[in-house]
């Protein structure tokens, strides 16, 4: 049995690891019909919706939810979560009060 050096080893699967990550982008693509990065941002959308239409006790403002969801911009969470739902966050929040 032929001895592999362990950097050798490493080496190749650091490579491997490396050449996977555009298969699974186009994975992403094809199953999902959208990249992973906008996936990820619809998933944190549809999260702080959730929370702002069920009033949360941990979440009593557009900036906490926004916060909560893994936002960090707020002024791109308000834009892009228009885009997505036809009202603004505060909207949202307003019909639960």
């Amino acid at each position: 049995m032929t001895s592999i050096p362990l950097g050798s080893v490493l080496g190749i699967f650091a490579s491997l690891l490396i050449s996977l990550a555009p298969c699974h982008a186009h994975a992403c693509q094809t199953v999902l019909r959208t990249s992973p990065m906008r996936y990820l941002k619809q998933l944190r959308l549809n999260r702080a919706r959730m929370l702002l239409r069920k009033g949360s006790h941990e979440v009593t403002s557009v900036s906490e939810c926004a916060h909560f969801a893994g936002f960090s911009h707020l002024g791109r969470f308000s834009a892009d979560y228009r885009r997505t739902f036809g009202e603004s966050p505060s909207q949202t929040l307003d019909r639960l009060m």
